[in-house]
């Protein structure tokens, strides 16, 4: 991603219901996957499976962000650190609101559901040990949304 570019970043959970308060995670014994998204705006998306939001997520961004980057996010305590590693970040509250200017995941919040709206009509579940490949599929599709259908079909089948 280039440094010129806006970059949403995120963290959504998919799976079964929880009765635990806080943030799932694996550890909790939680039926939820942590999942994280990067998508420069006008540009292509990064998702990826994570045992846990609150240690991986900044050396996701750190290994894929240009410092220099604008950064949208919400207010998670996670990316607090964001602006000390060279970031021009920017956060909005969810509780008070979803945009402010150019600043929103709103992007990234469209991609998380029509992710598990595929998954709830389709599928009904998926288990965690799958989950990162039924999001590399999605990926792909948002990545190749503007290519006609014949050349994302064509690109599909050189992956094999």
């Amino acid at each position: 991603m280039t440094a010129t570019a806006h970059v949403e970043v995120d963290e959504t959970y998919v799976g079964g219901k929880d009765r635990s308060m806080g943030r799932p995670t694996e550890d909790s014994g939680s039926k939820k996957t942590a999942v994280f998204g990067m998508v420069e705006r006008g540009g292509e998306i990064i998702t990826r499976v994570v045992p846990n939001a609150k240690g991986e997520l900044l050396p996701l961004i750190t290994g894929h962000v240009i410092p220099g980057t604008v950064i949208s996010s919400d207010q998670f305590k996670v990316y607090k650190n964001l602006r000390k590693l060279g970031y021009k970040h920017a956060a909005v509250n969810h509780f008070r609101e979803w945009v402010r200017g150019d600043v929103h995941t709103n992007t990234l919040e469209g991609f998380w559901s029509q992710f598990k709206n595929s998954i709830r009509g389709t599928h009904k579940s998926i288990s965690r040990k799958h989950m990162q490949k039924y999001l590399r599929e999605f990926e792909f599709h948002f990545n190749f949304r503007r290519d006609s259908s014949s050349a994302m079909f064509d690109r599909l089948i050189q992956a094999f």
